[in-house]
């Protein structure tokens, strides 16, 4: 049923809202999302802070991580190692612009257990501590139900 006289705004301006948190907040089928850096994706605090965030967390495949950004700032850019070593990103494996963005946690090609991203929208803020690598354990993180005795 259309609501009468103009009333459909109102709905929309908060059903959208609503729909678009419980897609960002609700758990994943295959894993554990994680906010990166527990907070928004900008400009740390230390160099090292968002490598310390991530050596405390035990990232498997099909985990997601969640990147909180403001598009006109910043962007994310999935990197091999050595573009991440020295804050390059010539061949990325994958840039995102559009802020906020979910991105899943896949083994890369080169069957690595690392991946690592970076952000270069204004060209130094990787230098200054904006990016960050991934460990991913490639056992499985939960025992299995099917599991013949």
């Amino acid at each position: 049923m259309v609501a009468q006289g103009g009333q459909w705004f109102p709905t929309v301006a908060v059903v959208v809202p609503i729909a678009l948190m419980v897609l960002v907040f609700m758990p994943s089928a295959g894993g554990v999302r994680y906010i990166v850096g527990d907070s928004v994706w900008s400009i740390p605090p230390t160099k090292t802070f968002y490598d310390d965030w991530s050596s405390t967390k035990d990232f498997h495949v099909d985990d997601e991580l969640y990147f909180d950004f403001e598009s006109e700032m910043y962007n994310v850019v999935q990197v091999r190692m050595d573009e991440y070593r020295y804050c390059e990103s010539e061949e990325p494996v994958n840039t995102y612009n559009d802020g906020p963005v979910l991105v899943p946690v896949k083994v890369p090609a080169s069957q690595q257990s690392h991946i690592q991203f970076v952000s270069n929208k204004l060209g130094h803020h990787c230098s200054i501590g904006l990016k960050f690598s991934v460990w991913i354990n490639l056992t499985t993180p939960y025992p299995q139900d099917n599991v013949a005795s």
